[in-house]
Parts: C-alpha cells; sequence; structure tokens
C-alpha cells in the first residue's frame, strides 16, 4: 500500500512511469528509487540535482509526511525514503488488532489455479532439483 501510494505521489511529479521503488541495502532506508536515474538520462542531466528536486517537491507532501521521517537524494541519483517511528507503530497496532486476518485479502478467490511443479525425466537420473521442485509443489499445492 505504502509503495503503491508513493509510485503514485512520484508519477503525479514527473514524465516517468517506468521505474522501480525497492528495499535498498540495510542502513540506505526503508525504500528506495531509481526514479531520477531514469528520468536524468531521458533529459539529458545530471540526476543528483534532479533526485534533489524530486525530493524537495514530495518531502511536503502531508500523506507522505505521515509515513516517511526522512527522504534524501544519495549518489548516484537514488532516493532513499525512511519510514516514520510513528507509522511503524501504527502499523505494528494494527498488525495486532487484526492478528490473522491482516493483509487478508480475497484476491482470486473462486478462481482456479493449476500448479505444475515437477516433471521427473524417465530417461535420465531423478536430480536434487527435481526432487525439491517436488516437495515445494507438493507443499505450495
Amino acid at each position: 500500500m505504502v509503495k503503491e501510494l508513493l509510485e503514485g505521489k512520484l508519477k503525479e511529479i514527473t514524465n516517468i512511469k517506468d521505474f522501480e521503488i525497492s528495499y535498498p541495502p540495510q542502513n540506505m532506508g526503508d525504500l528506495a528509487t531509481n526514479i531520477a536515474l531514469k528520468e536524468a538520462k531521458e533529459k539529458k542531466i545530471d540526476p543528483m540535482e534532479l533526485a534533489k528536486k524530486i525530493v524537495k517537491s514530495v518531502v511536503n507532501d502531508k500523506e507522505l509526511a505521515d509515513i516517511f521521517s526522512k527522504m534524501e537524494a544519495v549518489k548516484p541519483g537514488f532516493i532513499n525514503f525512511y519510514f516514520s517511528d510513528s507509522f511503524l507503530q501504527n502499523s505494528v497496532s494494527e498488525i495486532l488488532r487484526k492478528k490473522e486476518n491482516y493483509a487478508s485479502n480475497d484476491n482470486g478467490k473462486g478462481q482456479k489455479v493449476n500448479i505444475e511443479f515437477v516433471s521427473a525425466n524417465p530417461t535420465g537420473p531423478l536430480t536434487m532439483g527435481n526432487g525439491r521442485s517436488a516437495a515445494y509443489g507438493n507443499a505450495l499445492a
């Protein structure tokens, strides 16, 4: 939900529709995006300068300010986002309140699914990969 909100806000302020929001390495934020790198390449401008402009545009957004305590542009042009303590506390409270119903939904309800998970080669040896795939597929099904 947070990634979708952030993606929507970033699309509103840029012309880029094809960018990533990912989980960066430890101590580099909670979420990161390459949007400035993508747009700078198209416009042939400095990605760090663009990243700083994007941060200035989104830092004052009320919805995002409630979620993120810090947003920063880092070389070569990534933008890192840090969750606020209040957002994390509210998230934990919601998880505890909803218990096993947290994040449940009806996606795919009533649809049939075909799971094909192993095909042992009758003319060759059974491999570890075949065995692992069989166990994984059986558990999933």
